[in-house]
């Protein structure tokens, strides 16, 4: 009998350890990290019990926590709010922020890789600066959580981010965020994804400069920033750059040259400015794009280059809301005829005083999907021609001479 006793605990100590070499957890989580978990919970206000769940010994179980299958470390602290936008307003049900404290509790968590405090509501809290001690983290999202003020220059410290997002569309007067000198951003040599919509960088004018030493920058997010954007740049980096949002800035500078060095960029915005010169012949230099917007700047005051028309990838254009000076569409037959014809799958060129009979050159446009022409001065008959691709068409608005028989409305399903 007691063999078998001595057999049974020597196998179950064999199994212990196959599994620990395994990398297979049987404790749970780590004792010190649930502890940090609880403190930090302390400090917050759950009107909807989103962290109920966190009870008991085993942290790795709990609501937005994920630990290293193999350590037990807490590498993931998921707590963004991911309810429907028209939640956010009441109109939903059951998807209360989180609100209250961020108990520095947080940097007892010191293999955390994950932060997402997103789409919550910390009463206009500066964002903390501990975060910057968080060394192993490689995603931040703090975007609508309801911070407020400067920005803290410590988040540079976080040279691993790969990811940072602290947009901040829903602000009121009292909780924007803001930047004072952009060196900082400059350290974050592993970021790949900024989103910094909504935040003023008015005092932070060499953000070009610090953002131009980013090796592996793909996406850059900078709408509504209230920027001052340089003309110049000595040398552009940008190597790996494919998303660029400039929008609703109220630049009213040409736009500048550098941009159009930018070779692997893929998507650019820069709506709702008052750029002069809006589309340079520049502009076919930036041959990978495959949505450009140009909405909402006023006046094309140097017209369409031809080479727009080479953009051999793009898919999405829109130009609403500029007045083209010549008003009459059909000129531009020849920058349509490009091979931007053979991609071009939306078109929006709406409140612009677009004026003529309607072109025939849009007949060539086979690939495209949408055509959004409404609310400009079009006369004459609708042309016959055939858009086999298009499923949405808007030219409503204008005074056509209407024969709702025409293969054109065949068309569109």
């Amino acid at each position: 009998m007691q063999t078998k006793t001595t057999k049974a605990h020597l196998s179950l100590f064999l199994y212990y350890t196959l599994c620990l070499f395994n990398g297979v957890l049987i404790y749970g989580c780590i004792e010190g990290e649930r502890k940090a978990l609880l403190d930090f919970k302390e400090g917050l206000k759950d009107p909807s019990g989103r962290l109920s769940s966190w009870i008991g010994q085993d942290c790795c179980i709990w609501r937005g926590v994920q630990c290293d299958n193999q350590t037990g470390h807490v590498v993931q602290l998921d707590l963004g709010n991911k309810m429907p936008l028209h939640d956010m307003f009441g109109y939903g049900p059951h998807a209360l922020p989180l609100e209250g404290e961020i108990s520095s509790a947080l940097l007892g968590l010191k293999h955390l890789q994950y932060l997402d405090l997103s789409m919550n509501f910390f009463g206009g809290i500066q964002i903390p600066a501990f975060f910057g001690s968080l060394q192993r983290l490689h995603y931040l999202d703090l975007s609508c959580a309801g911070f407020s003020g400067l920005v803290p220059h410590q988040l540079g410290n976080l040279s691993g981010l790969q990811h940072l997002d602290l947009s901040n569309p829903f602000y009121l007067s009292w909780n924007k965020l803001y930047i004072v000198g952009s060196h900082w951003l400059s350290n974050l040599l592993s970021l790949q994804y900024l989103n910094l919509n909504f935040v003023d960088l008015s005092k932070a004018p060499d953000w070009l400069e610090s953002l131009n030493t980013l090796p592996l920058i793909s996406e850059i997010n900078l709408s509504n920033c209230t920027l001052e954007l340089p003309l110049s740049l000595a040398h552009v980096n940008f190597t790996k750059l494919h998303f660029l949002d400039l929008s609703s800035n109220n630049v009213n500078s040409v736009v500048p040259p550098w941009l159009f060095k930018l070779r692997s960029l893929e998507s650019l915005d820069l709506s709702v400015n008052a750029f002069k010169e809006l589309v340079p012949s520049a502009i076919g230099n930036l041959t990978s794009l495959r949505v450009l917007d140009l909405a909402n700047n006023g006046v094309l005051e140097g017209g369409v280059p031809l080479s727009l028309g080479n953009l051999c990838m793009l898919n999405i254009l829109d130009l609403s809301e500029n007045k083209y000076l010549h008003g009459d569409l059909n000129e531009l037959g020849e920058v349509f005829s490009g091979c931007m014809k053979d991609s071009l799958e939306i078109l929006s060129w709406v409140f612009s005083e677009l004026t003529g009979t309607f072109p025939d050159w849009l007949g060539n446009l086979k690939s495209l999907k949408m055509l959004n022409l409404y609310y400009n001065s079009f006369s004459g008959p609708v042309p016959e021609f055939q858009l086999p691709s298009l499923k949405k068409l808007d030219i409503s608005r204008n005074t056509f001479e209407w024969n709702y028989s025409q293969a054109f409305w065949k068309t569109v399903s």
